[in-house]
Order: C-alpha cells, then structure tokens, then sequence
C-alpha cells in the first residue's frame, strides 16, 4: 500500500508532462493560424477598410478555414479589438479533451492566445525562399508549397515598391543555377560528351520464372507526396543463386551540363567569396534527373509575377542535401557574383532566408569533394550546420520550416539552422504551410506581427 501512494505523485507527473506536450503541439498549431488571421486581417483593412463587425467576421472566416481539425479540440468565437487604424488584436480561447487528466477530475484543458498586427511604413526587405524539391516533395507537398509561396508574395510584394525583393534557390542534391550562366566567369561548365559503356541488364521476367523476387527499399519514402529517396533494389532467387541476365550491349549515355553545379573545396564549399581564382564547378548530368529546368534559380525581384511563375515551375525530383541550397541562399543575398541582385549590403539587416525541407539528408558530397552523390549524411549534416552557421555570421536572419519530418535528427538538425528557437517552424499540412509562410513574412511585411 505504502509502494502504491508512494508511485501515486510519479504517476501524476508523468500524465502532467504527457497533457502539456499535447497541449503545446495544439497552441503552436493554432497560434501559427491565429498569426496568420491577423496578418490577414490587418491587409484587408488596410487594403478596403472596413468597421470592426466587418473585420471580426473576415476574420473568423478566415481562421475557421485554416485551423487544422482535431477531434474534440474547441474554440470560442474570436474577440477582436481594434487601436486607431494602426493595431488589430485577436484574441483566441481553446478547449482540448483530456486524455489522462479525466481520473482527476480534468475533463478539458483550456488555453489563451492573443496576438496583433500592425500597419507602418514599409521596411527594406531581401527575402531568399530556400525550398527542397528532392523527389520526396512530390504530389500535394509541392502544391502545398507553390500555394504557399503565392500567398506570401501576395502579403509582401507591392509592385509599386521596389524595397521589398524576394529570390528562390531550389534545391534538390543539386542547385541549378541555369544554362544560361555557362560562359560566367565565376563559373567552370563541363563540355557535354558522350561516353560508351555495357549494359548487362536483368531480365526480370525469366528471372521470376526461375523463382527470384525484387523488392524496392527506399531509404525515405514520400509521408505527404508520392516520392521516395534512396531507393535501391533487393534480389532474392530461391536456388540461392544469381538473377537471369539479358545479353550484354554496348549502349552510348549523353552527359550534357544542365545548369547544375557542385562544391568547391572546402572551406569554399560554403563561403560566398574567390570566384575569380576558385570557380563553381559545373556537374554534367546523364538526364535532367537533379536539373529541371524548373528548378533554377531565382534571383531577387519585386515582380509578383515572377515569383509565381518560379513557384509553378518547381519539379521534384532527385534526393536530398541541404547544404548546398542555403549556400547559394546567402550567395544570392550578395551585391556580389554570381548573383548581385541584392541592394542591402553589409551588415545585412532586413536579409532573410527562409529554408524549408520534408526530410532528412539523403546524399553529401562524394570522396571527390565536387559531386553530390555520396552516401556520409553524418557530413552532410555537418556541412549542412556550417552552411547555416556562415549564413548566420553574415547576418542574415535564418528562418527553418520542418514540413512533416518525423526523424528527429533532422528536427533538431534544422532548430539549430536557424538563427533562434523562434526562428523553428513546423508544419504539417498544407494549410499550416501556408499559416508559417505568413507568419513568418509577416514580421517583416508593411502589415506584421506586432506582439
């Protein structure tokens, strides 16, 4: 009896830290769409006016639309306020069901968020979006993610004003910087070539026959998309012996540079300087696997447009490695080349990178230093670390979205990419995707979180 009463406070404290890790997860979610209410609150205010019974039905609509949905999970309707024309204010109460606190008579748990946006004189602003399109984000994920780009620039972008600029830098194992910069002298692009080798292909269908079976493993399959990574696959033959073979042939493969780029030696692999004596080298590609022509990048524009068009045009494809997309994220934030579309200088406030990836490293660099077709993803994610950490050191505010990664390494790989707790962002469907684009642009926007 003494052993029971004893366990009875432990037990308390293990429900408790249980019920308030839900509880969290629930307030993130609802305080990302509560933000992103705000924001959207505050631009139609201030883009058609409006009395506060008008904003306050906006506004629900536009919560009600946007809050995930989970079972049992309540809010009361929104209480807005309003300060002059300057400051909107929501306020949001919200009752989630008990799983455990019940057998002490805890039916709910209740929680109170507030927050507010406001109007002001527009800042200058470099926004560098640095998004993963490894084959992973294929499907609903990279529709999530075009959506959510498109409601961003809608938030940011005023074509009038040319202080606020926005730039993307796809990446998949590769970054694309377009065939168009093959003559650029920070750049030295491989001639195309043809190259014979023998192909000794497996005849699956006699194979089976003779009692062999294949399994394809993928090393990190799709969660919200029809993509996987790391794939190879796995023969098995009942005689214990080997997989029927086609005859052999000669056949000629076509390596033809497509824009795709590899890493200088390091430490240049992350550095954004000594272009003229340490060119990017240029990786030729059998196929247009790692290098859509989609997937360029983007330099900063204040064309809305633009920015769109880039968004429409991703196209996953190939595997994962991060470190290169934020390098060349801070490369397209300089005055300098290979991109010198950039008009803040140093120290960089008002930079911004914005770095999103569904999935942990799947490729580093090779043993060769130049390709990015290795298989250490304990270096790449050390290299993926410096190249935040060079990011950081030159002042640029570094945001991270985790879009449905469920590794948690990864998690933790892309909390320390960013410039701050705060700056870590989570999302798991595409309308959280969209409530974390607003809520992290709208810091920064004409019309941004205040509180």
């Amino acid at each position: 009896m003494m052993i029971a009463l004893s366990l009875l406070p432990i037990m308390m404290l293990i429900v408790l830290a249980v019920e308030f890790s839900r509880q969290q997860v629930n307030e993130r979610e609802a305080s990302a769409s509560l933000d992103a209410t705000v924001l959207a609150v505050a631009i139609e205010q201030a883009r058609n006016g409006g009395t506060a019974a008008d904003l306050q039905t906006y506004a629900q609509a536009y919560f009600d639309s946007n809050i995930p949905a989970q079972a049992g999970v309540t809010y009361e309707p929104l209480a807005l306020s309003m300060t002059g024309d300057q400051e909107i204010t929501l306020e949001l109460v919200g009752r989630m069901p008990s799983a455990m606190l019940g057998i002490f008579g805890a039916e709910k748990l209740e929680y109170f968020l507030e927050t507010s946006a406001v109007a002001g004189d527009p800042p200058e602003l470099e926004i560098m979006l640095v998004v993963d399109v490894s084959n992973s984000m294929s499907g609903p994920r990279i529709t999530a993610l075009r959506n959510a780009v498109d409601a961003m620039v809608d938030e940011v972008i005023d074509p009038e004003n040319e202080l606020i600029r926005v730039g993307m830098v796809p990446f998949n194992n590769y970054v694309n910087v377009g065939v168009s910069n093959r003559n650029a002298s920070w750049l030295d692009a491989p001639d195309d070539r043809v190259t014979e080798v023998e192909s000794c292909p497996i005849d699956f269908t006699a194979s089976e026959g003779a009692g062999c079976s294949f399994r394809t493993v993928c090393t990190q399959d799709g969660q919200f998309g029809n993509g996987s990574e790391g794939c190879v696959t796995e023969t098995s033959c009942s005689s214990g012996g080997d997989p029927i073979m086609q005859p052999c042939t000669t056949i000629e493969i076509e390596r033809s540079w497509l824009g795709c780029v590899g890493s200088r030696e390091a430490p240049l692999n992350i550095t954004d300087n000594d272009f003229a004596s340490n060119p990017v080298p240029g990786i030729n590609s059998r196929s247009n696997q790692e290098c859509q022509d989609g997937n360029e990048i983007l330099p900063l524009t204040h064309e809305a447009s633009d920015i769109k068009s880039a968004a429409a045009q991703l196209e996953p494809n190939g595997f994962t490695y991060i470190a290169p997309g934020i390098v060349w994220g801070l490369r397209a934030l300089s005055q300098d080349a290979p991109f010198d579309t950039a008009k803040i200088g140093n120290p960089k406030d008002g930079q911004i990178m914005i770095v999103l990836s569904d999935g942990a490293n799947t490729r580093s660099k090779n043993i060769d230093g130049v390709r990015h077709e290795g298989s250490d993803l304990a270096a790449a994610n050390l290299d993926t670390l410096a190249a935040c950490d060079e990011a950081k050191d030159a002042k640029v505010e570094v945001f991270t979205i985790d879009f449905g990664i469920s590794d948690p390494v990864t998690e933790a790989l892309l909390r320390d990419c960013a410039t701050s707790p705060e700056h870590a962002f989570e999302a798991d469907t595409a309308n959280q995707l969209v409530s974390v684009f607003r809520a992290i642009s709208g810091q920064f926007s004409e019309v941004r979180l205040s509180n």
